[in-house]
């Protein structure tokens, strides 16, 4: 919200400086954002009066003038504005002016005299008016400094609202919230309905009072000719809106000061009657930007016999627009709820002021007012009206809230005293009645953020100022976090260590990119989503983390490891009837396996690693004798290059290298691993830790080697080999794999490592034979696996 200081002391003067008006903004929690003078820094400029225009004996494209400025006699000035002429009042920099980047000096231009300069409106440093010499209004007083004829030592004020305060995104807003803590009165400007002029009636017929409960309509007629006023210009201007036309500059310049949206159509451009409804299927609407877009059936319109000429609360149809020629229109001035415009305009690509608002929410007593306001200012402008014709407008029921004193005592830590507690809430419009333990509070129409008790605590304390409350320690209790957290909490900390980074991503993603990731999954779909490209809950973790590292990437960072703990969403359905919800640990490296250092060549982070990742997350849960990995499929993953995480026969997750493919069109060009395990299973039951003494005994280690088919993996041979029986069989480890000359075709041999050691004694060699043979026995038996000789 952008204001002028000078519109905000016409409407409250509070005697406070610009300085100390934002300090008190600040503290009222309407945070200032930026403050700008609205003109440059100039002197020695004055409203001067063109009194000839002479051709220049020596220049085609110079003018001779004498203007008039407020001395003894006219001065003579040489200018090269083709708009210049007889009569015009315009800024004239004198003889001894400083401009931002120049002074203006007694010349010569061609061979003539020139005593000062007529200047534009960007000479001075003040944007938005139009080219060529600023035309100034004719009741001006000639030779008068123009920073005072025109109150240019004048600050504009940009504030950052939180979406609860759109009661603020006004002057009259901002004046109320200063009223309520300096004490001032609030100075509504002038407004009284005009005397009815046309006997055109606007024809209105509401078909849904609960999303437009009130429509106002008057049709005013006034001459093309007429201008925008400069005061109004100038009151846009330093608000960071554009003069635009008389017609819109009157909406624009309404809303900005009492925060009701308005709309001008063209009346010889509507046909037939003016109908509020909702989109019909198929209907669709040129906006004001020239944008075609297709309506759904949700979408609130303003239609006429032709058709949608409008979308309710967010922009005006081409087809009714007004121009430079139009004299007559039809002034709209309405209430849409919030949730018959909310997301609409996001979901057509668009943001505007009235959308903004309306679905921020606007005060639903605000029209009326508002329309009278317009019209007034238009009437004493030359404008003729017509009669108002309101549709709706029944009263909204106020809202009472019941405020405790021990509320406001636990909340604040301090005690408010009774009368202090009546004086601020009444300074900011509400009805206080006292009852036994506090207060019963009807909030005013315009504080539709007021829901619960609490909400007019923190009124108290943005009047009160959060520097004066007390600053108390929290009290000291203790709450140690569940076994499942605890077990959550290790596990990220086991990642950290091998190198991982924790991320937080949207549970919001792209759902076209969400598309690419997951093909065979249904995305759901949000209502309002805060970006285009966060339309869809993710129904997996990849999505966010590839757009995390593709951003990182981007910004040299050539190796990269995230991990991230979150919710997934289904479009399945559970028992309550919300979507599935299923928590998860996703993560991915990419990149290079190791950091860069001169111990050892720099390799490319493979399936390996980060299944060694895996792994150890396994086993730090005390998992790792129940886990088995297999070959598997995802459409994101190498086929093959990805296995199941599977927990005694069950998926709980999926690991595997980024398909080539899905990697070009996500624009990630170095090697990628992925990973994602349900974490329900992880940590389902708490870890116990084991104390298991260390043998004193020799550790002893026997080598085979067996041919099995390539088809068997290493998987199903460990656990062949771990079915045998014995407490002193300590692992087997995998060490070499060989094919080629010396076996069969589809053949391959596996070297591994069997470990033999007993706590409590030295192992015979007959023992350690035997269990070997065995060993033997069951991979010939159960994957026809032969030894090598």
């Amino acid at each position: 919200m952008k204001f002028s200081y000078d519109w905000l002391t016409n409407m409250i003067n509070t005697g406070w400086d610009v300085e100390q008006t934002c300090v008190r903004l600040n503290d009222l929690g309407l945070e200032v954002e930026e403050t700008t003078a609205v003109a440059g820094l100039f002197s020695g400029v004055v409203v001067g009066k063109v009194l000839t225009v002479e051709p220049h004996p020596d220049a085609d494209k110079l003018r001779v003038t004498t203007v008039d400025v407020g001395r003894d006699a006219p001065v003579q000035i040489v200018c090269g504005a083709p708009n210049v002429c007889v009569g015009m009042l315009a800024p004239t920099a004198l003889v001894g002016a400083v401009l931002p980047g120049i002074t203006i000096k007694d010349a010569k231009l061609r061979g003539v005299a020139s005593s000062g300069m007529l200047c534009s409106a960007g000479e001075l440093g003040i944007d938005g008016q139009e080219s060529g010499l600023w035309r100034l209004p004719n009741d001006l007083t000639v030779g008068t400094d123009l920073r005072v004829a025109l109150g240019l030592d004048d600050t504009s004020i940009e504030v950052s609202l939180t979406p609860n305060r759109a009661d603020a995104l006004s002057v009259l807003g901002i004046a109320r919230d200063l009223a309520a803590l300096s004490g001032a009165k609030v100075k509504l400007p002038e407004m009284q309905l005009p005397t009815v002029a046309l006997k055109d009636i606007a024809s209105v017929d509401v078909q849904d009072k609960t999303a437009c409960p009130t429509y106002l309509a008057a049709m005013v007629t006034m001459p093309a000719s007429v201008e925008t006023p400069l005061w109004m210009k100038e009151r846009l201007r330093r608000s960071g809106v554009r003069s635009l036309g008389l017609w819109v500059d009157i909406t624009n310049y309404v809303m900005l000061e009492l925060g009701q949206p308005m709309h001008a159509f063209d009346a010889h451009k509507l046909q037939g009657s003016v109908v509020v409804r909702f989109a019909r299927e198929g209907e669709s609407c040129t906006l004001l930007d020239g944008k075609q877009v297709k309506l759904s059936t949700d979408m609130l319109v303003i239609a006429d016999d032709r058709g949608p000429i409008a979308l309710a609360g967010v922009m005006g149809g081409q087809d009714t627009a007004v121009d430079e020629s139009t004299t007559t229109i039809m002034l709209e001035c309405a209430h849409f709820t919030p949730a018959a415009v909310v997301g609409r305009a996001r979901r057509l690509g668009l943001h505007t002021d009235a959308s903004h608002r309306f679905e921020r929410g606007v005060d639903p007593q605000l029209p009326m007012m508002a329309m009278t306001r317009a019209l007034s200012v238009l009437a004493s402008l030359g404008a003729q009206v017509g009669a108002v014709v309101s549709v709706g407008g029944e009263a909204v029921n106020a809202t009472c809230l019941t405020l405790r004193r021990d509320r406001i005592q636990r909340l604040l830590g301090m005690t408010v005293a009774d009368e202090q507690v009546v004086h601020l809430l009444s300074g900011l419009g509400m009805q206080v009645t006292a009852n036994a333990n506090g207060w019963d509070v009807i909030t005013p129409s315009w504080r539709f953020d007021m829901a619960i008790e609490a909400d007019l605590v923190e009124e108290l304390a943005r009047m009160i100022g959060l520097d004066n409350l007390p600053k108390l320690p929290l009290p000291a209790t203790s709450v140690l976090p569940s076994g499942r957290n605890q077990q959550e909490m290790r596990l990220k900390q086991l990642l950290v260590g091998r190198g991982y980074q924790e991320a937080i991503t949207y549970s919001f993603v792209d759902g076209k990119e969400q598309a690419i990731v997951e093909p065979n999954q249904v995305g759901i779909n949000l209502a309002n989503p805060i970006a285009e490209t966060l339309g869809q809950m993710r129904v997996s973790l990849w999505t966010g983390l590839l757009s995390a590292a593709r951003y990182n990437l981007n910004r040299q960072a050539r190796r990269v490891r995230f991990f991230e703990t979150g919710l997934r969403f289904l479009s399945q359905l559970d028992a309550q009837g919300l979507p599935v919800q299923i928590p998860t640990l996703a993560g991915l490296a990419c990149g290079s396996a190791a950091a860069m250092q001169w111990g050892q060549a720099a390799r490319p982070v493979d399936f390996y690693d980060v299944k060694g990742d895996v792994e150890a997350l396994l086993a730090s849960v005390g998992l790792t004798a129940q886990i088995t990995f297999s070959a598997g499929q995802h459409p994101a993953l190498h086929p093959g290059q990805t296995a199941d995480i599977l927990l005694s026969g069950k998926v709980i997750g999926q690991i595997g290298v980024l398909h080539p493919s899905l990697a070009k069109q996500m624009d990630i060009d170095v090697p990628t691993v992925l990973f994602t395990l349900d974490l329900a299973y992880l940590t389902a039951t708490p870890v116990k830790a084991t104390f298991q003494g260390l043998s004193k005994f020799p550790l002893v280690r026997r080598d085979i080697a067996v041919v099995v088919d390539a088809s068997v993996s290493y998987a199903q041979v460990a656990a062949c080999v771990g079915q045998v029986n014995r407490d002193w069989f300590q692992s087997a480890e995998l060490f070499d794999v060989y094919a080629g000359k010396g076996l069969q075709e589809g053949q391959r041999s596996l070297a591994i490592a069997l470990w033999f050691q007993a706590l409590e004694r030295t192992l015979t060699d007959a023992e350690i034979e035997a269990c070997v043979n065995e060993i033997i026995d069951q991979l010939s038996t159960q994957l026809n696996a032969k030894l090598r000789t």
